[in-house]
């Protein structure tokens, strides 16, 4: 049974309404049809360049995430804004001379563009002292205790996780993620104070950590939820309270570098309500077996938001849990920042079916630049598992 918080703490978890919407843009926007018209168009202005490139599930996965203002207009997904979408790989080039060709001035600007950390700073030592004083003073602020389940002797989970810039390699590789941060946020950066080329260990800070039983904590790194930031609130003492909501991940099928039909949503019995938003005929998909990555999430919310299969006895958790933490001025601000990283990085893994398992997720080689996809390690493994479990029998 879990300690019960005292009333005058500074953090209270409290069951919330009950869920009527996973908290992502296509479920709380209008104009879902929309956003696959703009994927149709972003996939016909890219085959100009490469005939062979199809929207895959990461593609849709991302259009599904963020806002619409994003990908219309002068959005950071807006078609024409997609000619980075052209395979060029990031091979070690020398540096731009006037004998170039225009092909090998592109090649050479994007090397020397990469990420690179000063050569001067100092990896950090392994348990460095901030790094041990910040998690102490994460425990203090969250009274030694989960955020969610009020449990004591919790672990000290981080956002960002640790390792991503203890040394110039590390760093390296964090900071060439800058783009990619800022194009699935939407709008956040990562050199805004939670990256940097001239120091190390930015996120080793309280700001990127909260206070989770051990349970949640496992869970949390696997992938499987997270928080969703809702707002910030000023107090009478001149503090600031951050509200979140906990939320469990959907289990979807694993969808990784699969070409999506973009069409299939419409044989789902698409219908759209008085505020324009969309829900489907999930008898008729039962009906004729159909699968369709937006329709799986419409049914995954319609169900409340439901812990994975293994857990659903243990914890007993629902979706929607509102969080508070008390949290100064200064640090506010940053704290939202790593909570809306966190919770975009594992909500585009799970829409592509890799909430528990995000090592299959397509990936891009630090070396060259190249697309790594897993989807056949994903299906041999697959297959294994259920011969496997055929031989039990």
């Amino acid at each position: 049974m879990a300690d019960a918080f005292d009333a005058n703490h500074d953090i209270h978890s409290l069951a919330s309404s009950p869920i009527s919407s996973f908290p992502i843009a296509c479920f709380q926007e209008p104009g879902l049809k929309r956003r696959y018209r703009n994927a149709k168009d972003i996939e016909t202005r890219i085959r100009i360049y490469e005939r062979s490139f199809r929207i895959r599930v990461e593609n849709l996965a991302t259009i599904l995430l963020l806002p619409l203002q994003y990908l219309e207009g002068n959005g950071y997904l807006y078609p024409k804004n997609w000619s980075h979408a052209v395979p060029e790989q990031p091979k070690p080039q020398p540096r731009v001379d006037h004998r170039m060709s225009y092909n090998q001035v592109m090649l050479s600007m994007h090397y020397h563009a990469s990420f690179r950390t000063a050569s001067d700073v100092e990896s950090l030592p392994p348990h460095h002292h901030k790094e041990k004083e910040a998690e102490n003073n994460c425990s203090v602020r969250d009274g030694n205790r989960c955020v969610v389940t009020g449990r004591s002797n919790p672990y000290i989970f981080w956002f960002i996780p640790r390792g991503r810039n203890d040394n110039a390699d590390h760093n390296n590789a964090t900071g060439n993620l800058e783009g990619g941060c800022i194009f699935l946020t939407g709008n956040i950066d990562l050199l805004d104070d939670i990256h940097s080329a001239t120091e190390l260990g930015k996120t080793h800070r309280m700001l990127n950590m909260l206070c989770t039983d051990s349970s949640i904590y496992h869970l949390l790194t696997q992938g499987l939820c997270a928080f969703n930031f809702i707002c910030t609130h000023r107090l009478d003492d001149g503090s600031f309270q951050v509200q979140l909501k906990f939320f469990w991940m959907p289990e979807l099928p694993g969808r990784f570098n699969q070409v999506i039909d973009l069409d299939e949503i419409n044989r789902c019995g698409p219908r759209s309500n008085a505020n324009g938003l969309t829900s489907f005929d999930h008898d008729k998909v039962q009906r004729e077996g159909r699968r369709e990555l937006t329709v799986d999430l419409d049914s995954f919310q319609h169900r409340g938001c439901p812990p994975p299969q293994f857990d659903r006895r243990s914890l007993q958790l629902a979706s929607g849990q509102v969080i508070f933490i008390k949290i100064s001025e200064q640090e506010s601000q940053l704290f939202e920042t790593v909570v809306k990283i966190h919770w975009a990085c594992v909500t585009f893994a799970a829409l592509c079916g890799g909430a528990g398992r995000s090592w299959y997720l397509t990936g891009r080689s630090q070396i060259d630049g190249s697309c790594q996809p897993r989807d056949e390690q994903f299906r041999e493994d697959e297959e294994k598992k259920r011969r496997n479990i055929g031989s039990r029998f």
